[in-house]
């Protein structure tokens, strides 16, 4: 694969988008904002949330990633006009969490952060193995 532009590896989102959705519509509407500013690829980034939250969070890249490679462009689907050949390219998900330090919270919801614990990763990561890539 060969990308002429930016990579942008941290994004939660642009204008009224938010990665925190559940709506894949979002996710595509993001990778097209973006790339009308130049930026050629994303990983949209889930911010932390409880396990369920983040769950859903990467489920909407997920089908965003699967309307984008799927080939609906322009065939007259609900979806055709958020999916353009315009669009940043979604390269998979960056996790923020929730395994951060609760005294170094920047804008992120400390309440929603745990103690590092493998149960708790394989509960996140489950079934999402490929598309995360931070």
């Amino acid at each position: 694969m060969k990308l002429k532009g930016f990579i942008d590896i941290h994004t939660h989102g642009i204008s009224r988008y938010d990665t925190r959705t559940e709506n894949p519509e979002d996710i595509l509407k993001i990778a097209e904002l973006h790339a009308s500013s130049g930026t050629a690829a994303i990983l949209p980034t889930i911010y932390s949330g409880t396990i369920q939250q983040m769950r859903g969070n990467m489920e909407a890249v997920r089908k965003a990633m699967k309307i984008q490679g799927s080939g609906v462009r322009g065939q007259g689907t609900k979806n055709s006009s958020l999916v353009t050949d315009h669009s940043s390219l979604i390269l998979g998900v960056h996790l923020e969490g929730p395994f951060l330090n609760p005294v170094r919270c920047g804008a992120q919801d400390k309440s929603f952060f745990v103690k590092p614990a493998i149960s708790s990763l394989k509960k996140i990561i489950d079934g999402y193995e490929n598309i995360i890539k931070v």
